[in-house]
């Protein structure tokens, strides 16, 4: 399994989202937003690219793989 986090502040203000994937389920799970300030965007768009030995995260039109909105909540995708 992989995790990260993503992580945005404003002064002493932050919010931040952690990123899993589960290799063995091939699911990514977006976890929900920690933290909040003043000029936060609300919604994000995120492309989502899947790095495979022998090809790129996109497909032969250039495309993301998946594209999702995020609103703050929790989210898994299926791969």
């Amino acid at each position: 399994m992989g995790e990260f986090s993503q992580a945005n502040t404003c002064g002493s203000n932050y919010a931040a989202i952690d990123f899993q994937w589960d290799e063995a389920r091939r699911t990514l799970t977006i976890g929900p937003r920690e933290g909040r300030y003043p000029v936060m965007l609300e919604k994000r768009v995120f492309d989502i690219e899947l790095m495979e030995q022998g090809r790129g995260g996109f497909d032969r039109e250039g495309k993301p793989v998946k594209t999702v909105t995020y609103r703050g909540k929790p989210l898994t995708l299926k791969f």
